[in-house]
């Protein structure tokens, strides 16, 4: 909800609020948010939101000379809401009365001067959705002088916004189609709803072949042939004989399709322009440039996307090679000589002539061979041209001098001298040496630089495990160390490299004693380790453990067995020891000789007492002194509860008796062992 009042009754005083409207907890509304507050001689009059609710219109007299502003009542909290506020209209002398949204979506106002009872004009907000000045609001829009129903309305709308926009009118839905892009294909047109009573209605086109079948204010129309076109609707109705026409636009397919042509091989320096023809809407070169033509100068591969008046999307490639024999190339420039040399160029293969320029110091300009005798330094101009009209230009430059100028640096150790052209040159020195016509053919003069190379030395550290070495040419150094070593280098001075070798934090393990066990027995393989973490853990062999990579695995084995554990730490250094457990086959049974099953818990069940080394009773059974059976078992594993017998036979209790008993039992490493024996059961 928005209102605008007057502050405590007070005609001189009067503001804009806001309230947060519930429906859903029967219409309660939250504490005004005061947007402005306004005293004599500016004044809050009327208030309308757009109609998607964001913004917030008020009008009156307001500071700057306004008269209309817009709030953004999405900006945030209230302050923020007051911040987003925005001027709208500036009409010195002007007055906007009461505010009124339409039902085309725009939002009308009377506007007067001061001294007029009447409003003569609407002003209208066209875009009330946009922000700010897009609002695109416009001052006495509309003329309402002629309707004198509505010349009273100075402040209210209302009467005015039914008699100015109730016109009678049609008009088709903004999404009828109007570019048809398949021949035949339905289309559905739909006038927008009308408030007058409609006799008829008729649908026509004009420009085009179509068929039409009308269903009064729907029609569904395929269009038979390519072209532009009009459709025309009419009705006939209480308020009169209204219409509305639309432009068609039938596309017809490309004539042909796109193609750029076959890859193009083009001249050096060449200028090449692609086309991808005309009837398209739209174009994308890959260079961004939107035309149907495009031009470059280099080579490359290019494309282009075109879309026709339906958005059909069509692509095609080229790619532009440079012939390579229409690249001139005559060599690198010339160095320094002494005047009266010659040299001989030939006019390279794929070009039909050439062309030199200047022609001095030439023996011909452009003959397939041109010599060149430069008696002065010279640049020359060559252009070359193949015989498909291919051209390309490259540069020879020589220089002559009558005293060629030759420098050279180099190196020897501080304690070492150099001999050259006769003379002792020491480190760190620069001299000229001029040396006559005779040598080399003109006078030279060299400039020598000599400089001189201190040892050098450099030096660095390592860090390996405190058990290891560290190889450093063919020579392993131990921890904790610091080393020399001497070289020399290719120009033979000396140089001289240090070395340290750390050791990381060193790993301690510990085991327990070598120990026996009787075949089945487990043990528990408990490692005590430090060192830096994580460590990881690993045993060997694994026949036996329950567990390769944790510090306390329990052993089982079979065998006599030697159990190795590697420590490794995060710096990748490793620490073995080991344990020895052997394995003795011993292995008894004990069998009770009496059993008392009367249900006291103590003795009920007879069976056999195992040692650890059984791994499964194959047979237990017991007879009576007749040889039937009164009881067995088979296959039963030596940990098992239910091994033995209760004194049940056949259902009731055995009497008080001496039996028999037979048990045949397998060890755990495959011995199996049979065993007999007497036992008496007591009632």
């Amino acid at each position: 909800l928005a209102c605008t009042y007057y502050v405590n009754s007070v005609f001189d005083s009067s503001a804009v609020s806001i309230y947060r409207f519930d429906p859903f907890s029967g219409g309660a509304v939250t504490v005004p948010q005061l947007l402005g507050k306004f005293k004599d001689p500016f004044r809050a009059y009327g208030i309308e939101f757009s109609p998607n609710s964001r913004y917030l219109y008020v009008s009156g007299t307001f500071p700057g000379n306004f008269q209309l502003q817009q709030y953004d009542l999405n900006a945030g909290n209230t302050q923020a809401i007051i911040n987003s506020r925005v001027g709208i209209s500036k009409l010195p002398g002007k007055t906007i009365g009461f505010l009124q949204l339409g039902p085309d979506r725009k939002i009308y106002a009377p506007s007067y001067s001061s001294f007029q009872q009447i409003a003569y004009f609407l002003d209208v907000i066209h875009k009330p959705n946009n922000p700010g000045l897009a609002c695109q609001f416009e001052h006495e829009s509309v003329d309402i002088s002629f309707d004198p129903l509505v010349l009273s309305a100075k402040d209210g709308t209302c009467n005015v916004i039914a008699s100015i926009l109730a016109q009678p009118g049609i008009s088709l839905s903004l999404a009828a189609p109007d570019t048809i892009c398949a021949l035949g294909s339905p289309n559905v047109y739909q006038l927008l709803p009308f408030s007058c009573g409609i006799d008829s209605i008729t649908w026509t086109v004009e420009g085009l072949g179509a068929q039409i079948q009308p269903n009064f204010q729907s029609a569904t129309i395929s269009y038979l042939n390519y072209g532009n076109g009009k459709l025309i609707v009419k009705a006939f109705s209480a308020c009169g004989n209204l219409s509305d026409t639309l432009d068609i636009l039938v596309v017809a397919p490309p004539s042909t399709p796109l193609n750029l042509g076959p890859d193009l091989e083009v001249c050096d320096n060449g200028v090449f322009t692609f086309n991808a023809g005309s009837g398209f809407t739209r174009y994308l070169w890959s260079d961004g440039s939107t035309d149907s033509i495009t031009t470059t100068l280099f080579p490359g591969v290019y494309w282009v996307n075109v879309w026709d008046a339906c958005g059909n999307l069509q692509t095609d490639t080229i790619k532009v090679n440079i012939q390579q024999v229409s690249v001139l190339d005559i060599g690198e420039d010339l160095p320094q000589q002494c005047a009266g040399f010659s040299k001989t160029y030939t006019l390279p293969a794929g070009f039909s002539s050439w062309s030199w320029s200047p022609n001095q110091y030439l023996n011909c300009d452009n003959c397939p061979e041109v010599t060149i005798s430069p008696e002065t330094s010279t640049n020359w101009v060559v252009v070359a041209q193949t015989s498909e009209g291919c051209i390309s230009v490259d540069t020879l430059q020589a220089l002559i001098r009558d005293t060629l100028l030759f420098e050279l640096d180099t190196f020897i150790c501080q304690n070492w001298e150099l001999i050259l052209f006769d003379s002792l040159l020491e480190p760190n020195s620069t001299t000229q040496f001029f040396r006559p016509a005779a040598f080399a053919g003109c006078d030279t003069l060299w400039t020598i630089h000599v400089v001189g190379r201190e040892a050098s030395s450099s030096a660095f550290s390592v860090t390996i495990c405190n058990d290891a070495t560290y190889l450093y040419i063919e020579e392993e150094l131990a921890p904790e160390t610091i080393s020399t070593f001497q070289f020399t280098n290719a120009q033979g001075c000396d140089s001289l490299v240090y070395i340290t070798v750390n050791s990381f934090p060193p790993i301690s393990l510990s085991l327990p004693m070598d120990t026996t066990i009787r075949i089945g027995d487990a043990i528990p393989l408990n490692a005590t380790a430090a060192g830096s973490p994580a460590l990881n853990f690993l045993w060997s062999p694994p026949d036996g453990l329950n567990c390769l990579d944790c510090p306390n695995p329990i052993a089982n084995p079979l065998d006599s067995i030697t159990y190795t554990l590697e420590v490794t730490d995060a710096n990748g250094c490793v620490l073995e020891k080991s344990i020895q457990i052997r394995v003795i086959n011993e292995c008894d049974i004990a069998v009770p000789n009496a059993f008392t099953p009367n249900g006291d818990g103590a003795n009920d069940v007879f069976r056999p007492v195992l040692d650890p080394c059984v791994y499964t009773v194959t047979l237990w059974r017991v007879v009576n002194r007749w040889g039937q059976p009164v009881f067995e078992q088979y296959n039963i594993p030596a940990e098992d509860s239910q091994l033995g017998w209760d004194g049940q036979w056949n259902g009731p209790s055995h009497p008080s008796d001496v039996l028999i008993w037979m048990a045949e039992y397998e060890l755990y490493n495959g011995t199996r062992k049979i065993e007999s024996g007497q036992v008496t059961l007591i009632r």
